[in-house]
């Protein structure tokens, strides 16, 4: 189940603190208050007051599990939600959150449970997509469907029902009955979500000239649909000054940005988030220099701050300066010898300047100590293909047939090695998955359906 991590707040701790009463139980705090932002803190002391002065009150509790739950303090928000369900135990709402943070503390199947609990206790249809969703990215795929079947008899209207079935069905090769789920959805509703799933399905059937295939399938992307507990969670969020700056700066006001950002800089525990922040709005607004500056500043507090030299790194590439940004991500590889992403981002560097080998050294570097990686795989079988070793190429990009969502630009090298070693059969099949799938270069999907036909024509001859 691919269910993001939340934040993790450095030396922070949990502590329950046993209430003098006759088994009343008290708020859990951070046994370093002082570690959190100060607007966090405060609502946090207000919420746990609340609680300490009526411990048996369940909105009390909800509070300060959702004020938890909404500043990312995952495991503080699971005690209380646990605690509420003590004083509510029927309450579907409160079991659909426990579950939701479950998820992001990577209790895998406790989440599972608590959101069938939901379920039983109340039909919410974001309960069915996400207990959808989690058993669709587990592979679960007729468990899905049932969910998932199960949401479009009991909200009708609902469009995760139809997406998610829309889902299995795409997964599971049939895009036919995927564009009938979808277009349930769309007869209703101008969802762009939808859209989206319709356009993958359309790709995946063969029809990529239709107009419905140019929607773009953004897996990383939520769904927009309305969901009120998450709504009521979400509006427990505090204003941190770092996110005071990150509005300020969505707002195009960069210089009252900068003002926040310079002021948490100057000392306290978010200061190399600040500065990271800094560094984003200077070189946002052009000011290369300065968000260079930044990035120093935060080198001289954590010299070993990887994703700084990876930053830096990438200033320098994008400013057309490629010898330079290796020349950076060397020198955080000799702090890091054993970290891959290093080493795949220098690979990324070497295949964009031709440097074939080389590149194929540093991604076995990186997939030496983290083999899990699906982009580092498939660049390196790119760059196998590019050094003309196409059995190497082929057995590295097969290896990600295995995986739920195989990159189309893998699919269509591995098509392009298996055309340059004659397996003509295996090429058109693959080359046809990776048109389905789009998201790849037509210029190189192009000349290789190009070559492939005049080796199918040649063949044909003989």
């Amino acid at each position: 189940m691919r269910i993001p991590s939340a934040v993790p707040w450095p030396g922070i701790g949990l502590v329950l603190v046993v209430g003098c009463g006759a088994g009343a139980p008290q708020p859990p705090l951070p046994d370093r208050l002082d570690q959190v932002s100060e607007p966090v803190a405060e609502l946090v002391q207000e919420a746990a007051e609340a609680v300490r002065t009526a411990p048996g009150d369940a909105q009390a509790w909800a509070r300060l599990a959702q004020v938890y739950e909404a500043n990312l303090l995952t495991s503080y928000a699971e005690t209380c939600y646990r605690e509420l369900l003590a004083l509510e135990p029927e309450s579907a709402q409160w079991w659909h959150r426990l579950a939701v943070v479950q998820a992001a503390t990577g209790a895998h199947r406790e989440a599972l449970q608590s959101m069938r609990r939901s379920l039983d206790l109340l039909a919410y249809p974001p309960s069915y997509w996400k207990l959808g969703t989690w058993l669709l990215e587990d592979g679960e795929l007729e468990a899905a469907r049932a969910v998932f079947e199960e949401a479009t008899r009991k909200s009708p209207r609902y469009p995760g029902g139809w997406a998610g079935l829309a889902r299995v069905h795409l997964q599971s090769d049939r895009p036919e009955e995927a564009i009938r789920a979808i277009q349930t959805v769309l007869r209703s509703q101008p969802d762009p979500y939808a859209r989206q799933l319709l356009g993958a399905a359309y790709r995946q059937s063969g029809r990529t000239e239709a107009p419905e295939a140019q929607a773009a399938w953004d897996t990383s992307r939520e769904p927009s649909w309305p969901d009120p507990w998450q709504a009521q969670c979400q509006s427990h969020v505090a204003e941190s000054p770092l996110r005071r700056a990150r509005r300020l700066q969505a707002a195009g006001r960069p210089e009252e940005a900068v003002e926040v950002l310079e002021a948490v800089a100057a000392g306290g525990p978010d200061a190399v988030r600040a500065l990271s922040i800094l560094a984003d709005v200077h070189y946002k607004e052009g000011d290369t220099a300065r968000a260079l500056a930044a990035f120093e500043r935060i080198l001289e507090l954590e010299p070993r701050n990887t994703w700084t030299w990876i930053n830096i790194s990438r200033i320098h590439q994008n400013a057309g300066d490629l010898p330079r940004a290796i020349e950076t991500l060397d020198r955080a590889i000799r702090l890091h010898p054993d970290y891959g992403t290093l080493h795949a981002t220098k690979g990324q560097l070497l295949f964009a300047t031709g440097q074939y080998e080389a590149a194929a050294q540093s991604l076995h570097s990186a997939l030496d100590r983290d083999d899990r990686n699906v982009e580092t795989r498939t660049l390196l079988g790119q760059s196998l293909n590019a050094l003309g070793r196409w059995e190497e190429a082929r057995g590295v990009l097969l290896a990600l047939l295995d995986e739920t969502y195989p990159p189309p630009q893998a699919l269509l090298a591995l098509a392009q090695a298996h055309l340059q070693l004659g397996e003509l059969e295996q090429a058109q099949t693959h080359l046809q998955r990776a048109a389905s799938l789009g998201r790849v270069d037509a210029q190189s999907m192009d000349d290789l359906r190009r070559e492939l036909e005049e080796a199918l024509a040649v063949a044909g001859s003989r």
